[in-house]
């Protein structure tokens, strides 16, 4: 008995076995999942999207003189031969030297046009109608301005006495720029002799768009 019931098992097993094999031997003929191309399976696509986004940040850049907090000074030493004679004097200091300072503007807020702008302040910012060593005064405008670069940022060849309000450089900047140009500063006193003293005063100059 123990042998009838294993040569069945056997011939079961080979029976089984003989049944595999086609489906196997099919199986074996076909590609594997998704190795169709869409060429290969007339009228079947398959789409899909992507969305891009740019942000391009708005900023506005003005440098007069030294880059970062750096605040230059430039200074007139006239010789007593000069004195009252209407010679420009040149000015020392400045990034640049010689009293000349180098400018830069840039913006991109595409909104408007930008302005360039200058008021005179003493060293804490609040207006200053003319240089002063705190008790005379000589005029701003004792003091000239030559522009070399970009003729959107030349600058007025005298300052103003304009502690009332701000005194425009330019205000045609386009929308998006980026200009450069070099200032530079001398001292005329028109024949006049002002008394023997340190005069100081700031000027403060702005940058701004829509």
């Amino acid at each position: 008995m123990n042998r009838a019931v294993t040569s069945v098992v056997i011939v079961a097993a080979l029976a089984l076995q003989a049944l595999a094999r086609p489906a196997l031997a099919a199986s074996s003929t076909m590609p594997a999942f998704g190795s169709y191309s869409n060429a290969q399976i007339p009228g079947k696509t398959a789409s899909v999207n992507l969305n891009f986004s740019l942000v391009v940040p708005k900023f506005l850049c003005l440098q007069v003189g030294s880059t970062g907090a750096t605040v230059n000074t430039i200074s007139f030493n006239p010789t007593a031969a000069q004195v009252g004679t209407g010679v420009n004097v040149s000015g020392t200091g400045g990034d640049l030297g010689g009293g000349a300072v180098t400018v830069l503007a840039q913006g991109n807020t595409g909104t408007g046009l930008g302005t360039l702008v200058y008021s005179t302040t003493n060293a804490a910012g609040t207006p200053l109608a003319a240089l002063t060593d705190g008790t005379r005064t000589i005029s701003w405008s004792t003091i000239k301005v030559s522009s070399t670069g970009s003729a959107l940022i030349t600058h007025p060849a005298t300052l103003t006495d304009a502690s009332a309000s701000p005194v425009t450089i330019s205000a045609a900047l386009p929308s998006v720029f980026n200009v450069s140009a070099t200032w530079t500063y001398s001292w005329n006193d028109a024949t006049v002799v002002y008394p023997a003293s340190t005069y100081a005063g700031r000027v403060a100059y702005s940058l701004s768009q829509p």
